[in-house]
């Protein structure tokens, strides 16, 4: 692709979805397109970088299309960049792909606080265990986005410490940690949160105040739901004593036959099988409708991150049903994006139906779909 084309291309006023099939496409034929691209974001030769909407167009094409950690490498200057957004853009790219931790430690270290805050968002999708250890250096971080992104990583990795630290942050001397931790108790949504926002919406700071009034408002129209137990009960079972736990039985576990011998993906399909669990506690408590706000969001990030990350691997690896592939993501996309509408404008849906779609995730798309790409790539 000549650079007007890849100016006309990646123009910010296309349709993001559209523009990355057409370059995902263009990949297969010029295997070396996603360098090309991230040269012209450098200047470098005798491309002249693009202007700053098209950069950003570009990062958010290439963070879906470009597989593997030789792109990280490449772009790593821009975390140097004159321009914030850009900055901050490049350092999602590089930190979902980075595999070497002690880069990312490093960059880390230098980064100013708006790359690092994104460099440890970038962290949640990670399946590696070192995450955990990434976050809890900087759950304390001076900048209260860093600190409170790292927080959040925590509660995501299932770190019991992070829902502690997030009471503590809330009586924090800086107004910027204490509105922090009001937006994560809104993230997290644990019912324990409803008391401390009622004071902190007295708090003297008008950032605070607001940032935990929206929060409160969320917990208590999801505790509203949950009183109703019609929504919420699982099929066949009485309400739960409060903490109580049910059986290993009850619980979906993962099982050998969903791995796909690839360490990466097994270990986001784990963390598939993790968010089915949850729910199925909430439900065995009696809460299982107030939890599907917080299910839904993340299994948004979820299937973006770990869809993105399956799709760059088999083009990788010239998987040959690779198109059919994707179309199977994008109609669990589409499922899971009109799920997350559903519930964000009031509708009515049980915690039972969304575990249902969860299930047929589980033996229709892993099971079937997965394993045959687990399958030809062992034959190649």
């Amino acid at each position: 692709m000549h650079p007007e084309d890849i100016r006309a291309v990646f123009h910010p006023g296309k349709p993001l979805e559209h523009t990355s099939s057409l370059v995902g496409q263009a990949m297969e034929a010029e295997p070396r397109l996603d360098i090309e691209l991230a040269k012209l974001l450098l200047g470098q030769g005798s491309h002249r970088a693009p202007d700053q909407p098209t950069a950003l167009r570009i990062l958010e094409v290439l963070d879906r299309v470009s597989a593997g950690t030789r792109l990280a490498r490449m772009i790593s200057p821009l975390l140097r960049h004159a321009d914030p957004q850009i900055r901050t853009k490049a350092a999602k790219v590089i930190a979902r792909r980075m595999e070497n931790f002690d880069w990312i430690r490093a960059q880390l270290l230098k980064a100013e606080p708006r790359v690092r805050a994104n460099m440890i968002e970038a962290l949640w999708e990670n399946g590696d265990p070192e995450c955990v250890e990434v976050f809890r250096l900087y759950r304390d971080d001076c900048d209260n986005r860093v600190a409170g992104n790292a927080l959040y990583g925590l509660y995501v990795c299932g770190e019991a410490e992070a829902i502690a630290s997030v009471l503590r942050m809330a009586s924090h001397p800086d107004p910027r940690f204490r509105a922090t931790a009001a937006w994560l108790m809104s993230r997290i949504d644990e019912p324990k949160f409803a008391n401390v926002l009622k004071t902190m919406v007295r708090d003297e700071s008008r950032s605070v105040k607001g940032s935990a009034l929206k929060s409160l408002v969320r917990l208590s129209r999801t505790a509203g739901i949950a009183q109703d137990p019609s929504h919420s009960k699982p099929a066949g079972t009485g309400p739960a004593e409060p903490g109580s736990i049910a059986s290993d039985n009850y619980f979906v576990s993962w099982r050998p036959e969903y791995s796909v011998h690839i360490d990466a993906i097994d270990r986001q399909h784990q963390a598939l099988v993790a968010l089915i669990r949850q729910l199925q506690q909430a439900m065995w408590e009696g809460r299982g409708r107030a939890f599907l706000d917080t299910l839904v969001d993340r299994l948004v990030q979820y299937a973006n991150g770990h869809f993105r990350y399956e799709e760059n691997m088999l083009r990788e690896q010239g998987y040959e049903s690779l198109a059919g592939h994707i179309e199977q993501h994008r109609i669990l996309t589409r499922q899971v994006l009109e799920l997350q509408h559903r519930i964000q404008t009031g509708e009515a849906v049980s915690g039972a139906s969304v575990m249902a779609f969860l299930r047929n995730w589980l033996t229709e798309h892993i099971m079937q779909h997965d394993q045959e790409y687990a399958a030809a790539l062992r034959i190649t």
